[in-house]
């Protein structure tokens, strides 16, 4: 019986320092913003988060590459923003074949044979020496598809009822003045008021996105889309009388009065894992496919490289962030479509997708341009 307590607790030891669990685990309650699994079935590989963890270490500890870890991430779909993981959270994380385990499980057995006394030995053959050179192993391209200032400073959509009576069901506030007599527009660092448009959605100590409405698509009857610009960023320091004092934490476009307070949190950046943009003259996109270009920021009629634009085909036509894309044109006098370059998905909404020009060959006409995803 001691024996036995013995080796069990050799494997417990064992269990812990390696820092991988094969049994069945729950998770034990913590403070998490994510929700992620609370339970595993037995076998899973499963790693309890510690403080000062990041996937690039752990991708370096458990998959013996560091620029592997987008992998752990595509294994955890609950944490939304890599860069933020939490001590307590569960990671997947399954193991991945290395070139060394390749060559070892692959390797011929050597033949040995047995000689007897009466036989006669082999001659030893001099052996000339050589360094075979291992192939190094691949590493990923790993990049993020765009900048905070991007995500922060994108064009977005909301579904409404109606196309003029929406400000109340849909936003927090709306600017009505700022702290200086005559200011016609605002911007960091100043200070604006804003009226509470639902009694209560305005609170003090809470962070805020300053968005404009840009554009209004019908989709059916009593429903539109609504394209929002976002501005600006503002932190609500005091909330009397239903008008809030607000103080400007980032902007990129200027706020007027009239434009919206609403409550958004912001996506996180995608990443492109070895992309290559699949270029060449003779695609031939489904036409059944097509998607709308709707509009790019600042309602330009073109786009180019770095443009960020708004296309028709959300999360219910299959779209989610990472995805890429292709912008084509359609001949006016003959039955071709002629490619003009690819983007990503920076996030989607139920009908639309933000997306992020990252290759183009010719200028996109907005009102000429469709996209295909890749």
């Amino acid at each position: 019986m001691k024996i036995r307590k013995k080796f069990l607790f050799i494997a417990v030891l064992i269990m812990i320092f390696s820092g991988l669990s094969h049994a069945e685990i729950t998770v034990q309650k913590h403070w998490t913003p994510y929700t992620p699994p609370t339970s595993f079935p037995d076998g899973t590989n499963v790693y309890i988060i510690v403080k000062g963890d990041t996937l690039w270490d752990l991708a370096g500890k458990f998959l013996n590459n560091p620029y592997l870890w987008p992998k752990i991430w595509k294994q955890n779909k609950y944490i939304s923003d890599p860069h933020w993981i939490y001590p307590g959270d569960p990671l997947v994380i399954e193991k991945v074949e290395t070139v060394a385990q390749v060559q070892k499980e692959t390797q011929p057995e050597e033949e040995v044979k047995n000689f007897t006394e009466k036989e006669q030995k082999p001659v030893e053959q001099k052996q000339e020496t050589r360094a075979v050179q291992q192939p190094e192993e691949k590493k990923a391209n790993v990049e993020e598809a765009a900048s905070i200032s991007d995500i922060k400073n994108a064009v977005y959509s909301i579904v409404v009822n109606s196309p003029k009576d929406y400000a109340s069901k849909v936003f927090a506030g709306v600017v009505v003045e700022g702290d200086e007599d005559g200011q016609i527009t605002f911007a960091y660092p100043d200070v604006i008021y804003a009226k509470d448009l639902n009694g209560g959605s305005l609170t003090a100590n809470e962070d805020y996105a300053v968005v404009k409405p840009v554009k209004t698509v019908k989709l059916e009857k009593d429903k539109y889309i609504l394209i929002l610009q976002r501005l600006a960023d503002v932190k609500v320091l005091c909330v009397n009388n239903g008008v809030a004092t607000a103080k400007f934490t980032y902007s990129s476009q200027p706020v007027e009065r009239g434009d919206y307070l609403v409550k958004i949190d912001y996506e996180p950046i995608p990443l492109m894992v070895d992309y290559t943009p699949k270029t060449g003259d003779c695609q031939f996109p489904d036409s059944g496919k097509m998607l709308k270009v709707y509009m790019s920021k600042d309602d330009s009629n073109y786009a180019g490289q770095g443009s960020i634009v708004i296309i028709e085909g959300g999360k219910n036509g299959g779209l989610e962030s990472g995805d890429i894309v292709q912008f084509f044109r359609k001949l006016h006098h003959i039955d071709r479509y002629v490619y003009l370059g690819e983007g990503v998905v920076l996030f989607s909404n139920e009908y639309t997708s933000t997306v992020k020009v990252v290759y183009s060959e010719k200028e996109m006409p907005i009102e000429e341009t469709v996209a295909v995803k890749r």
